[in-house]
């Protein structure tokens, strides 16, 4: 993914939004009963990415509104390794989050949000955490997927978000994916 705050050089070497050197430094916000599939997945694409290439070219940590446990859907407790008022510098921010997000309204969350992608931040809503980021005013008149059973409330609820029926997008800094 390459934006204008970051840029991968003709040696292949990344460079951080702050012109430091890899890794990349990602974030997975997780909201009560989140999907845990979709996480999985993104844990083991940047595992097996860092292994094969035998350097640890992405860093990652879990993030959560409080220091409690976060259950996924299937009850599995996700280990959460930072709140969001302690988290460490990011590259790019994933939010996860399970189809209980239309009546979301943490004002802390969502001014975080707001922070974080004002900051330069790659920001990302996966599965329907495209919801998150629609109540923090950031998909406003951008393109977005989410999920499947979410489409037809997502353009009931947040009119000026375009959403499409693709599975990924990229608008921008802010990525989706349903």
């Amino acid at each position: 993914m390459q934006t204008s705050t970051d840029s991968i050089r003709k040696d292949n070497t990344f460079r951080n939004s702050d012109n430091r050197r890899g890794p990349i430094r990602i974030g997975i916000y997780l909201t009560q009963k989140f999907p845990l599939t979709p996480v999985s997945l993104v844990f083991d694409a940047l595992r097996i990415a860092n292994e094969i290439t035998g350097d640890q070219l992405f860093l990652h940590s879990l993030l959560a509104s409080e220091d409690t446990a976060v259950l996924s859907s299937c009850n599995f407790p996700a280990p959460v390794t930072n709140n969001i008022d302690e988290c460490p510098t990011l590259d790019v921010l994933f939010v996860c989050s399970g189809e209980t997000s239309f009546g979301y309204n943490e004002p802390r969350v969502l001014n975080w949000l707001r922070r974080i992608y004002h900051t330069g931040t790659i920001v990302g809503g996966i599965s329907s955490g495209s919801l998150l980021l629609a109540h923090a005013g950031l998909l406003d008149n951008r393109q977005c997927a989410v999920h499947w059973a979410s489409v037809d409330s997502m353009r009931e609820n947040f009119y000026r978000v375009l959403v499409t029926d693709r599975i990924f997008c990229v608008d921008g800094r802010l990525i989706t994916c349903a």
